[in-house]
């Protein structure tokens, strides 16, 4: 077989490939950061499957794929089925795909800034997954990570979630970072039973609606960093928190609905604990909180938002009297008062002089009308 041949042969093969799987070769150069991100895939974009029996005539590449600008029905069981083996991280950016089930061999999905409002598991087969993305999505829940046994890494950010149950951990021994910052959590439901999370390292809490944090049955011996910046704390178990993470070193506080005292207590607390703190404002979070404006990205209903914003007042009131109690200017305030006090008295004795005075002329005016008579 000559050359020529060969290289006809090959463009023959190539051409039929290309007409069997069109989407092998929709591989386009992404950006710098893309490329970065995940270097060794095949990026697709304006991908379109509107039900499984388009899935069922759909070959990806057998590589790491990346999705950009796609639209997809859901993504199905079909779907995942036809993900080759080599293609163990997939990523879907700003896509249409309101339901997702999750293929058991990923081991690395990202979904990000896509309309995702529900993800299946499959509960009977052992998942791969090791690192798990979904940010600014619609999901409410997040039982599905539960299946998770070898997750490591976990992000959740920017949905619309209020309520996480801690047992929804309980399976993931092997996780080292929690990342739920943005959400719209207000109550972490404490686990039943001891909950043992060895290997974490860094959970992030920022940028939710927490009122109160338990950790009482909560053991993590390798956590180091804990961010609570942006809630709506009050208060803080030092204590509590010091049992249930031994070697915490890192703790954000930042624009929480603290008391001003209680706050200081809450640092010496965790300075004798040698956990740093970090504040990101110039007076320690108590009054420098943009509350108004964070609550405009409330999902809370309006008697919700009215009784945190009374709870507010109520506190900054209260902290604004404690600071005033513990500082000169309170003597300050109370000589003002007196000196204050004083001139009203002199006043008041004007006053009665002026009326005494007046009497006096009404009494000389009568007497003269009586002598004109």
């Amino acid at each position: 077989m000559n050359r020529a041949f060969q290289l006809q042969l090959i463009v023959i093969l190539s051409v039929a490939v290309r007409l069997v799987t069109p989407w092998y070769y929709n591989c386009f150069e992404g950006t710098a950061s893309e490329s970065a991100l995940l270097s060794d895939s095949c990026s697709l974009r304006n991908i379109v499957v509107r039900s499984d029996i388009d899935a069922q005539n759909v070959y990806f590449p057998p590589t790491n794929i990346n999705f950009f600008q796609s639209n997809f029905s859901s993504f199905s069981p079909t779907l995942g089925r036809r993900l080759p083996d080599e293609a163990e991280r997939v990523s879907f950016y700003n896509c249409v795909v309101p339901k997702f089930a999750i293929p058991t061999k990923l081991r690395a999905l990202r979904l990000m800034f896509s309309n995702v409002a529900m993800v299946f598991t499959n509960y009977l087969t052992e998942n791969a997954m090791e690192e798990l993305v979904v940010v600014a999505a619609q999901i409410t829940s997040m039982k599905f990570v539960e299946v998770f046994r070898k997750l490591r890494y976990l992000r959740i950010e920017g949905n619309p979630i209020q309520i996480v149950t801690m047992e929804t951990f309980r399976n993931l021994t092997e996780v080292e970072v929690i990342k739920l910052s943005g959400n719209r959590i207000y109550f972490l439901e404490p686990a039943t039973r001891p909950l043992e999370l060895p290997k974490l390292v860094e959970l992030d809490l920022r940028r939710n609606f927490l009122v109160q944090l338990d950790s009482s049955l909560w053991h993590s011996p390798s956590l180091r960093i804990l961010t609570l910046h942006l809630n709506f704390l009050k208060s803080l178990n030092v204590e509590q928190l010091h049992r249930s993470f031994p070697h915490l070193q890192w703790v954000t506080l930042g624009s929480n609905l603290w008391n001003c005292q209680r706050l200081s207590v809450i640092m010496g607390s965790m300075l004798v604990r040698n956990i740093s703190t970090y504040v990101t404002e110039a007076r320690p979070g108590c009054q420098s909180f943009s509350f108004f404006e964070y609550l405009s990205l409330s999902g809370l209903d309006a008697i919700s938002k009215t009784q945190l914003m009374v709870e507010q007042m109520e506190e900054v009131s209260t902290a604004n009297y404690a600071e005033l109690s513990n500082t000169t200017l309170l003597e300050d305030l109370r000589g003002r008062s007196d000196a204050l006090v004083r001139k009203l008295k002199s006043l008041n004795s004007t006053v009665e002089r002026v009326k005494n005075s007046y009497a006096d002329v009404k009494l000389w005016i009568k007497g003269r009308a009586n002598q004109n008579n």
